[in-house]
């Protein structure tokens, strides 16, 4: 079974952050890797599970994996 759902659906930092969610990193890792605010990767997560119309985070990573999008 895989999922309707295109990579051009997130945006190249939202995929960068699911990819490190994958890897098991936290939000403040992955703000200190990017250089950008736990805030921001906050959002970037929110909104890309939005997206792929996930339940929480491990279930956004699944999708992800699932659609392709994550390899």
């Amino acid at each position: 079974m895989s999922l309707r759902i295109s990579e051009t659906l997130l945006t190249k930092r939202q995929i960068e952050v699911l990819h490190l969610l994958a890897q098991g990193n936290t939000g403040s890792n992955i703000a200190m890797q990017l250089g950008i605010s736990v805030c921001t990767v906050r959002i970037h997560i929110r909104n890309a599970m939005q997206k792929l119309d996930a339940l929480n985070i491990p279930h956004a990573v699944a999708r992800a994996y699932v659609a392709g999008i994550l390899s």
